[in-house]
């Protein structure tokens, strides 16, 4: 480990470019309980993390998909309230123009990376799907106890299942 993190640092004074140690982090994967890892690079420990962020795709220490399901979630509220403010009649957006709203903010987000994160199990990605169904019953002013098959067969909205399956 050592080496490979002193390998980086040279690099960086060849090539000239400036690497800050004090935001270094690493996450030590492994399968025993209590095996500890400490990397010092440039004189100083680096920070060990259980969660981390890479390309916008949240790794945690055992490789289970929680973490990054619950960042999507505490992400897409706002995007709810967008749709949500939308979708009153003040605004009058058609249901088209909210549904390519949806596309491009959310399941955008939700395929980048499904093919890391796709075989995780059905109750993690049920958080997903909840919220999915809430910002399309927004979108085409459905009311929520209208069954959700319904509004996306009237519509022709890609189920999750079906989003999942086909990358």
């Amino acid at each position: 480990w050592l080496c490979i993190v002193d390998d980086i640092l040279q690099w960086c004074e060849v090539s000239g470019a400036k690497l800050s140690t004090t935001k270094f982090k690493y996450m030590h994967i492994c399968r025993k309980r209590n095996c500890t890892c400490n990397i010092i690079a440039d004189r100083l420990q680096l920070i060990q993390t259980n969660k981390l962020k890479i390309l916008g795709i949240v790794f945690n220490r055992n490789l289970k998909w929680n973490y990054h399901i619950e960042y999507f979630i505490n992400n897409f509220i706002n995007r709810v309230n967008i749709i949500k403010c939308l979708s009153c009649l003040k605004f009058n957006s058609s249901t088209i123009t909210l549904l390519h709203i949806i596309k491009s903010l959310i399941i955008s987000k939700i395929r980048y990376g499904l093919f890391l994160y796709g075989k995780s199990p059905k109750s993690t990605f049920r958080k997903l799907k909840t919220i999915l169904n809430t910002i399309n019953r927004y979108a085409l002013g459905a009311t929520q106890t209208t069954p959700i098959n319904i509004v996306y067969i009237k519509y022709w909205i890609p189920l999750l299942s079906w989003i999942k399956k086909n990358c």
